[in-house]
């Protein structure tokens, strides 16, 4: 039992790091037709996206540029739907743009 708590104890953070940000988006989100960018790793950086994409409660709009960071947090898209992060609402069909933790950076705000 108390080889369980060790290593628990050492995988726990490892895993609360990556948080919901722990993956990489895989190339086959984007279209073909339009440059695709690699970061060094091979991870994706940025292209077009072919439909909408979905990622942390944030949708991003098909046929617009979508961008990450090496971790393969969003770094930045077009909403295809209003969102709310860290306490701002962000307008549909505006560009968001998110620090590596997922805290806002930067949004068109709605009007009303």
């Amino acid at each position: 039992m108390k080889k369980f708590l060790v290593i628990l104890g050492l995988a726990l953070p490892a895993v609360l790091s990556t948080g919901l940000y722990g993956y990489a988006a895989d190339q086959s989100i984007c279209n073909r037709e339009v440059e695709i960018v690699l970061h060094r790793d091979g991870s994706l950086r940025s292209c077009q996206l072919k439909y909408e994409y979905d990622m942390n409660q944030i949708r991003c709009k098909g046929d617009y540029p979508i961008s990450f960071y090496t971790d393969g947090s969003l770094q930045s898209c077009v909403l295809a739907a209003e969102a709310t992060v860290t306490g701002y609402r962000c307008m549909e069909g505006g560009e968001i743009a998110l620090f590596m933790n997922g805290n806002l950076r930067s949004c068109v705000k709605p009007d009303y």
